[in-house]
């Protein structure tokens, strides 16, 4: 193809994080002149994007793909996306990654107040390794010790932006919603598990607490031999611990 033709980027599922990375990749497209717009079967999840829309599937098309996500080859997810679509669409010129977080859209939602922190609880369906089994008690823990928070995991949209951007700190695990996240809030922190690492996956600066293991970036979705210790061992005290520090910096 040309480089001067239209590109409709498109994930057919309603993963947030899959969406994201494919309207960053729309607007990573235009950003290097590349004339590309977003699709998504859903009117809803393209509401939520600020990047050049489609009114319809239209040809060519791209899907944003960063399969395979089985190895660790020192490239980021993002720079897997971006090196995929230049190779699958024959583009001459190198892309350059212009932006590190989603065109998403915003606006004030008055009624949604201040909390200290907001709170991302549960990643996607891909992969349970990733999520983290403490939360709970985390919660039982701020309260007393006078700390406000909000879960967000299942608030949508432009009030799931607000509750962030209102807050003093994000707390989240390797998934949709801390990337959703970021382009209002530059003051997180991830928990990392060894499904991959930071490098891979959190590229836009949020502190990350990990634990080392023999066993990392397995990229499993099941099996795992180790009892999911990479998230396991790390313990609630440390958690609430650097939340407080964070939020006296």
């Amino acid at each position: 193809m040309g480089e001067s033709d239209m590109v409709t980027i498109y994930r057919n599922g309603e993963a947030l994080g899959d969406n994201l990375f494919a309207a960053l990749l729309t607007q990573i497209l235009v950003d290097n002149g590349i004339a590309a717009q977003f699709w998504h079967y859903d009117e809803s999840m393209r509401n939520l994007m600020t990047c050049p829309i489609a009114t319809s599937f239209q040809e060519p098309t791209h899907l944003c793909t960063y399969a395979p996500e089985s190895t660790w080859d020192g490239r980021s997810i993002l720079r897997k996306i971006v090196d995929n679509c230049q190779r699958e669409l024959g583009l001459r010129t190198p892309l350059r990654i212009t932006r590190a977080t989603p065109p998403v859209t915003y606006y004030d939602i008055p009624e949604i107040e201040k909390v200290n922190v907001v709170l991302g609880t549960a990643s996607g369906a891909w992969s349970p390794y990733r999520n983290w089994p403490y939360f709970d008690i985390l919660k039982d823990q701020l309260t007393p010790a006078g700390i406000t928070w909000k879960d967000i995991t299942t608030t949508r949209g432009v009030a799931c932006l607000n509750w962030a951007k209102k807050a003093d700190l994000y707390v989240g695990l390797e998934t949709g919603t801390s990337h959703y996240v970021a382009t209002v809030i530059n003051r997180g922190l991830v928990l990392q598990s060894g499904y991959s690492n930071r490098q891979y996956w959190n590229w836009y600066g949020y502190r990350s607490i990990e634990e080392p293991v023999e066993c990392g970036n397995c990229f499993l979705q099941s099996g795992c031999p180790n009892n999911h210790k990479c998230m396991v061992n790390i313990s609630v005290e440390r958690v609430f611990d650097v939340i407080v520090e964070m939020l006296n910096e």
